[in-house]
Parts: structure tokens; sequence; C-alpha cells
């Protein structure tokens, strides 16, 4: 389940005994929300107190407490929300608050380096402890109200034992590490504690030693709860997830499940009462509800790149698809099952392509440096291949994989065999200003491609980064667009100029990409950023737009038999176009972020997709193409048509069909997608009937007459 309403990040979430749960946010409010529907009982708002910091509730649900950046620890009687909070003295901004056992007493870490005790009833301040020398972070009451433990800034973990004795002992646990987040354990005998470096540490309270150390999130741990029964544990972290720790095992094989979903950071995390469920908040403003006894292995993401998928390409069959990602791996997998070929190569690339037959990858390497890599085997092919000065940006493969052309940051191309690793004899080739040396005869097809004589004397543009490369259909041209708006040609027989440089005016110091056509009479870029031109090369005309992306072109190709040209954008979507006019011929909605490679099955049946939401795609072809029509039945055709706006489906009029939550949109699976390879898939089934109306009574009891 996801609950959402506040309107900026939530800093803390906990259960009351009732089994309801009672969030606080930066937006300055307290909610309380009934987990069995998701529906928001109650908003509490904490007058001019912005920043809610943390929120409790005392054992006995009948008080709910709340400290502010400002300084105020407002405590409100669960019992009768109508009645006005109580107001405890302000103190320089409350970090964090914690409730006694019995619900009699409460606990503030201040930010003047202290840690107050009231009681709650009265307000009345009972005890004042110190020690700290910079602002406490965190502060917890342990089971029987007589041990305290607190974080501070100054990188230290302290205990108080005693705490309502006129002599408290204090005693340091730990030095030089910063403690975001502190717990104890149900029975008092054990403290967790949450460390900026992503680790979690366990102790004996008895004999202050450290008993256990996990490891698992990557970066700060915000939050860590044990479960009522004291057998698991459940942490929050800033690497975006919530991680559920199986406490009853041997030590040193202490195992987790990562909860994936958050899309920001995740700030807090709680058990509830029975311990059947956790509620983890983030940054992004959502609460998820999660099942705590969930199998360990069914809880696993399915097998998928954790990052940007860059790059991918289809074997010449297309039986599998290659595909790189900046989580540093590449990967084969079966395209008609999702499954992985082979176990992920880690690569730590840079910047990936991969060669028409899929069997060889190149990537950057430091320092400016150009490796292949057999796909079949995950092994260096030679030693990287490298100029002293240049740094590689742009790389693309021949058709028949002999060559691979490299762009660099001096404005040159340079051009290497693949068997023998040698460069060729006429590389590199140069974006420097020069005349038009080549002069092709006119009609002259010169393995299927047409060049036209070109005019000699021609002024070329000024050195630019180069930022794209691409072969002809048969490798006998080579282009490359660089920063300046403009797209070269050589002849790779004698690495001369083919013809002077087309302008894209629209394109400056923007990386936009470009395709050749399946004959080689035409080109395809990204003009103007949101727009696609084609060309015709010979005599450089403009021949028509691609208009429909409301975002810049990543990505662009033609499909085998050059039926259609294919875009991909930041705008999320895929596009297909009629290669005579530019015409929209199909708009795929699915990706959730920049779609940023493209490839097409030799067969024209299917297009496959890479995007930065780390999920690749594989369209159908044929179902992209087929006419429908937003008066079909069910949301899911909405969605194909239309993709998301704000998380809703919209009808045909406009109107909202269905919200989908933020941690699901990356992993829907859409009819005309005929394979999702990501870290979960999403389905949305509407069974027999698809119920909505104005009437969400109905719709809720699934009323057919609604």
């Amino acid at each position: 389940m996801t609950l959402t309403g506040h309107q900026y990040l939530i800093t803390s979430v906990v259960y009351a005994p009732d089994g309801r749960l009672v969030s606080g946010s930066w937006d300055g409010t307290v909610r309380i929300w009934d987990t069995r529907t998701g529906e928001e009982l109650a908003s509490l708002s904490c007058g001019g107190d912005r920043f809610v910091t943390c929120v409790a509730v005392n054992s006995t649900g009948t008080s709910i407490a709340a400290s502010t950046e400002s300084g105020a620890l407002l405590i409100w009687n669960l019992k009768d929300l109508q009645r006005p909070p109580l107001r405890l003295p302000e103190y320089p901004a409350v970090s964090s608050i914690a409730f006694s056992s019995d619900g009699r007493l409460i606990s503030a870490a201040a930010n003047d380096n202290t840690v107050h005790l009231w009681v709650v009833e009265t307000g009345q301040q009972i005890v004042v402890l110190s020690g700290p020398t910079r602002r406490v972070l965190a502060v917890v009451l342990s089971p029987d109200g007589k041990t305290m433990a607190a974080s501070s800034t100054d990188t230290t973990l302290r205990l108080w034992y005693n705490i309502i004795d006129q002599a408290p002992e204090m005693h340091v646990l730990a030095r030089n590490e910063l403690f975001h987040s502190v717990c104890f354990s149900p029975d008092g005998a054990k403290l967790a504690a949450g460390l900026n470096s992503g680790t979690i540490r366990l102790w004996d309270v008895m004999t202050r030693s450290n008993i256990e150390t996990l490891h698992g999130h990557s970066r700060a741990v915000h939050s860590v709860q044990f479960s009522p029964d004291g057998r698991s544990l459940v942490s929050a972290s800033s690497d975006s997830t919530a991680r559920l720790w199986d406490l009853h095992q041997d030590a040193g094989n202490v195992s987790s499940v990562v909860l994936r979903g958050h899309s920001e950071l995740a700030a807090s995390a709680a058990f509830s009462p029975d311990g059947l469920f956790v509620a983890s908040a983030s940054s992004g403003s959502t609460i998820q509800i999660w099942d705590a006894s969930i199998d360990l292995h069914a809880a696993q993401p399915l097998k998928a790149h954790q990052e940007a998928a860059v790059s991918v390409a289809t074997s010449e069959n297309g039986a599998f698809i290659a595909s790189c990602s900046t989580d540093g791996t590449v990967r084969l997998w079966n395209s008609q099952t999702g499954d992985l070929k082979l176990p992920p190569n880690t690569y730590s690339l840079s910047a990936v392509v991969i060669s028409p037959d899929a069997r060889i990858t190149a990537s950057v390497v430091r320092p400016g440096g150009l490796q292949l890599w057999d796909l079949r085997t995950g092994n260096w092919i030679g030693e990287p291949l490298r100029h002293q000065t240049d740094v590689p940006q742009a790389m693309s493969f021949s058709p028949d994989a002999r060559w691979v052309a490299c762009g660099s940051t001096n404005g040159s191309v340079y051009i290497w065999d693949v068997a023998t690793q040698q460069e060729l004899d006429i590389s590199p080739l140069s974006c420097h200003p020069g005349p038009v040396s080549v002069a092709i005869e006119a009609g002259t097809r010169v393995s299927d491609e047409t060049i036209q004589p070109q005019s000699i004397s021609s002024t070329q543009p000024t050195t630019e980064l180069v930022k794209s490369i691409a072969f002809s259909p048969v490798g006998r041209i080579v282009a490359a667009s660089d920063t300046g708006g403009y797209i070269h040609f050589w002849d790779m027989g004698t690495g001369q100029r083919a013809r002077e440089p087309l302008h894209e005016t629209g394109n400056q110091f923007y990386k936009f990409p470009i395709a050749f056509s399946p004959s080689g009479l035409e080109i395809a870029t990204s003009g103007g950023e949101k727009i696609g031109r084609v060309w015709e090369i010979a005599e450089g005309e403009h021949l028509f737009n691609l208009v429909g992306h409301t975002d810049e072109i990543a990505s662009i190709a033609y499909s085998p038999r050059g039926t259609f040209i294919i875009t991909g954008s930041l705008d999320y979507s895929v596009r297909l176009w009629d290669v005579k006019d530019g015409g929209q011929l199909a708009v795929l909605h699915g990706h959730t972020s920049a779609v940023v490679s493209i490839a097409c099955t030799s067969n024209n049946r299917s297009i496959v997709s890479s995007s930065r939401d780390s999920t690749i795609r594989v369209w159908d072809v044929e179902s992209a193409l087929a006419p429908s029509t937003a008066n079909d039945e069910g949301p899911m055709v909405a969605l194909e048509l239309g993709g998301l706006h704000d998380g809703w489906v919209l009808g045909e009029a406009g109107e909202l069909l269905l919200w989908v939550p933020k941690e699901y949109r990356a992993y829907l699976n859409l009819p005309s997608c005929r394979l999702l390879i990501a870290k979960h898939r999403i389905t949305i089934t509407t069974e027999e009937v698809w119920h909505h109306g104005d009437d969400w009574t109905a719709c809720w009891l699934g009323d057919s007459s609604a």
C-alpha cells in the first residue's frame, strides 16, 4: 500500500498500539492513517511551527507527540484530537523524541546539546542530561524507562543509566562515528544504531560490547527499529531503500530483504504492533506499507540493471539482447523470456556501445582509452585503444563489426580494425576547417549508396567535440556530429570528405544522434532538440521534420527494412515515424525516464529501448501500429495511448480513471510491450469488468451498475 497526502518530505512514521499509523512532515502537519484502507483519518496542524522533525506515540495509545525545527514539543490526546495540544517549554530545535514504555515520560533531544525528560501529563521537566559537546541527533528510552541512549554530531553515542535518579551514570558507548538513529530491543538487552557510513551496529546494553555489525545499505541509515518480538530489525536509508533484517540467525550470518520502491531518501521505518507489517516514509512525501512476513527470496528484485540502461543492441537473428548500464555491467538477455543468458559482467563503464551482431562491446576506460570486450566470454580483446591527448566521446561499430570508430574531444574521429587492433591508414579523420577535396561522379552508386558531386570550395565549421558517429549501411561512409551542430561525412576508402557538412542550427552544444537510412541516401538527426530532421545527403536537401516530442531526442534509428524511423526522447517516450513524410505512426509510453538507446530486430517485428529508469522494453511493432481508440474498454488502453499524467491514467475526456503509485510506474507492463526487463514487473488487471464512474463506493464494492 502507498499512502499519499503530505505535501513535503516525511521525516517520521510510527504505529499506534491499535494499528493506526502516525506520520510527521516538513509540511507542518501530523497525520493519522487507517492502514487497512489507506484512508487519512486526521491531519493535525502544528500551527506556525513548520518542519515536524519527529513523531512518537506512547504505549497506551493515549498520546501523540511531535517535535518541530522551531523547538516546539506538542502532545495531543489521541482519544480527543479536538482538544488543543499540550505545548511544552520551547528549546532550540528539538530533533528527536521518545516515550517511556509506560507512557508517563517523554524525552527530547535539543540543539543546545542537552537531553530533556518531562512528565507527559503535567509537562513538568524532571531531568536535564548533558555530555554531548554538539547537537544531539537521536534519543531513545529503554523499555523499563531507566536507561537512555543518545547520539550526537560530536560523533559519540552515549548511554545514561538510572536517569530518574539525582545522579545518572553516563558512559560513552562509541566514538568517532556519526550515528543518525538509535533504538532498544523490546527486552532492553540490545541497542541498535544506524551509522552515516550505511552500517548498523548492535550492542549488549549490560556489557556495552559490540555484538554485531550489519552491512547492506550504501548510505546513511536514518532509522532503525526492532520488531515486537526482537527477532527482526527494520532500517531506512539515504540509499532510497528500507531493509528488513532477520536477527534470529547465527552471528555474522544475518540476512536482509531490500524493500525497494522509494525514489528518494527513506527517512523513517517502523513495525506494526503485531510485527506483520512495516511502514517506511520517504522524502518524496509518500509512505509505503510492506508485508513483513514475505518470503526472503520472493522479495528480492528480478535480475535486471540497478541503474540507467544506456545502450542496447540485438543479435543478428534476434535471439538475444545485449545491454550496458551505469551500474557497471554488460548483460545478455533472452529476447523471448527476458532471462539472463550469462551472469552479468562487471566492467565499471563510463560510455558504451555494442556491435551490430551483439558480440562485442566497446567501453571507455581510464585514462582516455577505448577497450573492446567479447560479450560471450566477458574477456578483454587486446589492450585499450587510445591516443595520449584525446578523450573518447562517441563510439560506433561498422555494420559488419570490422571497424570501430571513436570521436574525441579534439574534434577528430579515430578508426581501428577490430581484428588487428591497428588504426586504419585513413585515421584520424578531422573536423578541422578545410576544403572539401573529394568529388564522386554524379549518379554513381557505390555499394548501394549514391552521392552527388559537391562544390570544392566551402568553408568548414570551427572544431567542436564529436558527440555522435554513424556508419552508412555498407560501411562506405562514416558520419559524425559535433557540438557545433554540424554533421561531417568521410569516404572510408580515401579518408577524404564525401561532401560538405550539413548544419543543424538548433543543435549548438547539444549531443544530437544521427542515423543513416537503409539505402544510405538519407540521414536522420535530432534537429532543434525536440524536432527530428531527415536530410537527403547528396544534395543536402532538408526533406521533412519529425514533430511530436515534448523534450530533446536522445536516440534515433531506422528500422532495418526502412519502413519507419524510431526515436527515443527525454520526454520518456518512444515514437515511430513514417519514412516518406515524417508523419507520426505511434507513441509508446511506459518508460519513466529518458529513453537513451533504441534498436530494431532484423525482421522489423520488435523494437528494443533502454532508459535511465534502469529498464529495457521490447515492443511489438504490430501492436504498436494497430489502430486503437480511447473508447476501448479498460485503463490499459488509455494508459498505452496517453501515458501517465502526474501518475493518473486519463479517460478520453480527461477524466481521472486510475492513479498509479510512483514506485510502480517504471515497472508497468503495457499491452504493446512484449517484454519488460526490470527489477520488478507490474500488470494492471481489471478482471472481467472495468468499474469506473462517479460513485467511488459503488466502484469499491464492485457494483456492476456503477
